[in-house]
């Protein structure tokens, strides 16, 4: 509508001069139609000689990047030809791509002749995932506006949204040895729950490495061990959510990335399974530190994992072993059983006869 616009201007104060020539002669009249037309033929064919010496890239800040915390992205565009360039568009798509959210958006700044421009873009993303920013294409237009050229570039910049670094340290680092799979404890003590000391519901205050996750999966319980001596410590993750409620997946993987931070830091490996919908796969990874264990949350979400699928492909695969489904339904458990918070915000020291660790304006009942 802008160019359809620009070009009815341009049409009838053309039309108008040629109407004055008609009827009053004169060579200004004359002369501005003249120079009305080389100046339309010029602008014109100016576009296609300038559109290949523009060139323009993303660029990323190095850096590690938590959600709810505002970063900038430039974009650098360069213009390597001899004519200035008064209207230059960017054409990008930039959204979170783990969560398939994209949007469409269209940056226009100008460049001098032999000059270069850097336009900065802030953003800040309320979701963990993967950022993806990619410039599509880049427009030209003639300085009248009523014709534009476009290129691809077709540039794709991937940004890691991971959560606070705060929220992980909330767990305390030895109440996880919640890593130690049932696997591992048949191995050590046969495979008959009777082995394995009193089993009891869950109390708020207990340890989370006392937890039988085998029987409190089939109770649909917490189910609690009273004396579990471990000879080795694994944990295996499969991790099971749905996408399409962004909100409460950003739920799921924070919780997770927590989980996995706290059992790091008490030297316990952690091995998660995903089903990747780009790759159509289960993936697995193993970290044994909290810089590979950031990799691997990066790479949950650049494959799009966390599908329910994951849980039968491992089952599968690995049949007979025992693992920790974290999903939606773990999480409601675990925000089941936090503490419970006055009016006022003041959280009870005592409950069940049993002291409740206090971080910050949360509690944790272990």
């Amino acid at each position: 509508m802008r160019r359809v616009k620009y070009g009815i201007e341009f049409i009838f104060i053309f039309a108008v001069n040629a109407v004055m020539y008609w009827y009053l002669g004169g060579y200004f009249n004359l002369l501005l139609g003249v120079a009305m037309i080389l100046f339309l033929l010029v602008t014109l064919l100016m576009v296609p000689l300038v559109m290949p010496k523009i060139t323009a890239r993303v660029e990323i800040p190095a850096a590690e990047f938590t959600k709810n915390t505002e970063f900038v992205v430039g974009i650098r565009v360069k213009n390597e030809s001899i004519f200035p360039v008064v209207r230059c568009t960017l054409y990008l798509q930039i959204g979170n791509g783990f969560f398939e959210q994209m949007t469409a958006k269209e940056v226009t700044i100008s460049l001098a002749p032999k000059g270069e421009d850097v336009y900065r873009m802030p953003l800040c993303s309320e979701l963990c995932g993967e950022i993806e920013i990619t410039l599509k294409q880049i427009g030209v237009e003639d300085f009248l506006a009523l014709h534009e050229r476009r290129k691809p570039v077709d540039q794709t910049e991937h940004i890691y949204i991971l959560p606070p670094e705060g929220e992980a340290s909330e767990f305390e680092q030895n109440d996880y040895a919640a890593g130690l799979t049932e696997s591992t404890e048949s191995s050590a003590r046969g495979s008959d729950f009777s082995e394995v000391g009193q089993v009891r519901e869950y109390i708020p205050g207990d340890s989370l490495k006392d937890i039988h996750w085998k029987l409190s999966a089939k109770r649909e319980a917490l189910m609690v061990k009273e004396r579990l001596q471990m000879s080795s410590q694994k944990l295996q993750i499969v991790l099971s959510l749905d996408r399409k409620n962004p909100q409460r997946a950003d739920e799921v993987v924070c919780f997770l990335y927590e989980l996995g931070t706290a059992v790091l830091q008490s030297h316990i490996p952690v091995t998660v399974y995903w089903w990747s919908s780009r790759n159509r796969g289960l993936c697995e990874r193993t970290a044994d530190n909290l810089q590979e264990w950031k990799e691997v949350m990066e790479q949950i979400f650049y494959t799009r994992g966390g599908e329910e699928d994951a849980v039968q492909a491992f089952q599968m695969l690995a049949p007979g072993q025992e693992y920790l489904k974290v999903s939606e339904e773990m999480l409601v458990l675990w925000q089941q059983e936090e503490s419970e918070v006055t009016e006022d915000g003041m959280v009870s020291e005592e409950k069940g006869g049993r002291k409740e660790r206090r971080t910050g304006d949360r509690t944790y009942p272990w």
